[in-house]
């Protein structure tokens, strides 16, 4: 899903201003015509802006249920509802306040141009009423906006590995010899700070940042890379690296801290050729060379 390509959510006035500004450029020879395609225009620009705020901002309850618990742990789902459904409001009190008014115009028995003005000043007086009611909630949408366009975007429908472990282990390295993808690695913890993606033979590999074992106190970077593992992963590979500075024992209370997502897991030994001597202590493990995994992964679109 394209977060990115939700449209800016404008300030209040800006709606308001833009409705009223296209109906000031209506000429018509007779006052009540004119002063009714005015309230038209104003109706119909206000009502096409709400809508389209309506219709850009992601329904949250139809959300992938990755994506649903991403926006529920990031953002504030009740304020934000209340908010969609002001949308709702104001643009019905639009279309109320349009009927009622363009019958107070069309009653009137003449061109009396002074009191159509009134009911004209009257008219643009409640719009404007009506849509700065909603200012608060406007804002709340923009400010929710521009931290889903954020978001990481993946193919909830698709096959998807995740590489996971320790930060600083070879989990973006090994997506680099698995797909030619190349990110930038740094020498130090958390070097991933999203989830890199990329494919192998239409197979979604995530590289999730590295996760330590701290369940209850995770970073928000953290959590993500454990909700790809448990709401869009088909199976897992937990990358050991001995040579790192976290102790083995470490890296093996995560694995299997890992291991009850009950989600197939698959044991990948990062620089095997310069730390053999933990192989008998990982042997246990049934860990995979690097031909062994590529084969899994690209017969995954077989099952």
């Amino acid at each position: 899903m394209a977060f990115n390509d939700i449209p800016k959510i404008e300030k209040y006035n800006f709606y308001v201003e833009l409705a009223f500004r296209r109906a000031q450029k209506v000429s018509l020879k007779y006052p009540k015509r004119l002063i009714m395609k005015k309230f038209d225009i104003i109706k119909e620009e206000l009502s096409k802006s709400l809508n389209r705020i309506l219709l850009a901002y992601p329904n949250i309850d139809d959300l992938d249920p990755f994506y649903n618990k991403l926006f529920k742990s990031t953002l504030q789902y009740v304020p934000i509802k209340k908010a969609l459904g002001s949308i709702v409001w104001a643009d019905r009190k639009v279309s109320e306040f349009h009927k009622l008014y363009i019958r107070k115009i069309a009653f009137q028995k003449s061109d009396d141009k002074r009191r159509l003005n009134k009911i004209r000043i009257e008219f643009y007086g409640r719009i404007n009423s009506c849509i700065k009611q909603i200012r608060k909630e406007l804002e709340l949408l923009e400010e929710s906006r521009r931290i889903i366009r954020n978001f990481p975007t993946f193919k909830t429908n698709a096959k998807t590995v995740c590489l996971v472990g320790f930060p600083n282990v070879g989990k973006t390295t090994l997506l680099f010899k698995l797909t030619g993808s190349k990110a930038d690695i740094k020498p130090y913890a958390f070097t991933t700070k999203g989830i890199n993606v990329s494919y192998l033979n239409k197979i979604q590999i995530l590289d999730t940042p590295g996760t330590l074992n701290r369940i209850d106190k995770m970073n928000a970077i953290e959590y993500t890379a454990y909700l790809a593992m448990e709401e869009l992963a088909d199976f897992l590979v937990y990358v050991f690296d001995p040579t790192e500075s976290y102790p083995l024992n470490e890296q093996i209370k995560l694995y299997k801290r890992i291991k009850k997502y009950k989600k197939k897991t698959y044991v990948y030994v990062s620089k095997r050729d310069i730390c053999d001597h933990f192989e008998k202590e990982l042997s246990k493990f049934k860990p995979l060379n690097f031909d062994e995994l590529e084969k899994l992964i690209i017969n995954l679109n077989k099952d």
